[in-house]
């Protein structure tokens, strides 16, 4: 084949429209593999303009990629769902409300107008919305409950008290419950019985063996704790000191020392150094106060 005619025959080849799926590497790697053939004679020169002209070529433009917008817009519908689920939940599930003691009590009153009085060291707590008239407590309170359309239930670990109007008080520690009814009937309930309770009686649950006790309430100081209001008839020394220690939270030393003494008085709400001013002058003793405890001083009670 002469100079002129594979001259030609090489350039026709890349005057023709390209193969569809040809790449301008193709085109460099056949202008390369004809170059480098010493059989072939052709214008370098020339070819490599028509095959730079190739390689240089603007690619078609891309297409724009609409999935990105896709999932970007997923991306946000699924936060603003997440969003929206989250406020529906707020408004299905109230909020918790709890109230706490520590060194005074409390006076509280509940959404149905319920009052509860929270001794020191107690906790309540309940649904914001209160619909259903359930609270937990722990500690020592005092419930005076409204009637309304559903009754009112306290619950407190593995015990329950229902009512539906009444006025009674609960107290709870490690070991035992008890509950005093002042007025109505209240019922306390475990996992396995319940008990009703009427006015003027105590009902005392050993958490141990898991028994109820109902007796009648002949201590008049049962509520003393709450207002402040004592009487004592002949009443020894150390359950005075006791009932005086709910009240005013202090601790009495000694007490025991001087438990065979008795006590005939009364007290309304009175500042302790007054109370025990009278008990001194009754008994013959003498009391120190320092802080929250009160150290008993004397030989012999009169």
């Amino acid at each position: 084949m002469t100079y002129r005619n594979m001259n030609r025959s090489w350039l026709e080849k890349y005057d023709q429209p390209q193969t569809p799926g040809k790449t301008p590497k193709d085109e460099f790697d056949a202008f390369i593999e004809l170059s480098s053939d010493p059989t072939v004679v052709f214008d370098e020169d020339k070819a490599w303009d028509r095959v730079s002209s190739r390689l240089s070529m603007t690619p078609a433009k891309k297409r724009f990629d609409y999935s990105i917008i896709l999932k970007v817009a997923a991306v946000v519908v699924l936060a603003a769902f997440t969003f929206l689920l989250y406020q529906v939940s707020l408004t299905d599930n109230p909020q918790l409300v709890e109230v706490t003691t520590t060194d005074a009590p409390l006076n509280y009153t509940l959404p149905d107008g319920s009052t509860v009085y929270l001794d020191a060291n107690s906790t309540l707590s309940f649904q914001e919305d209160f619909n259903e008239r359930i609270v937990t407590f722990d500690g020592r309170g005092f419930y005076d409950v409204v009637k309304g359309g559903s009754t009112f239930t306290i619950q407190m670990h593995d015990l329950s008290v229902t009512v539906l109007g009444t006025s009674f008080s609960v107290e709870t520690s490690d070991n035992q419950f008890r509950s005093f009814v002042k007025e109505g009937l209240v019922q306390v309930s475990d996992t396995h019985s319940s008990r009703m309770v009427k006015p003027g009686e105590i009902l005392t649950y050993q958490k141990s063996d898991k028994k109820f006790a109902i007796a009648a309430n002949d201590n008049p100081n049962i509520l003393a704790w709450k207002t402040g209001k004592f009487i004592f008839k002949n009443t020894p020394f150390d359950e005075v000191t006791d009932n005086l220690e709910k009240y005013y939270k202090v601790n009495f030393r000694n007490a025991h020392q001087f438990k065979g003494c008795l006590v005939t008085a009364e007290f309304d709400q009175q500042d302790l150094t007054e109370v025990l001013a009278v008990l001194g002058e009754i008994l013959n003793l003498e009391f120190k106060i320092s802080q929250t405890e009160v150290k008993t001083l004397g030989k012999v009670c009169k």
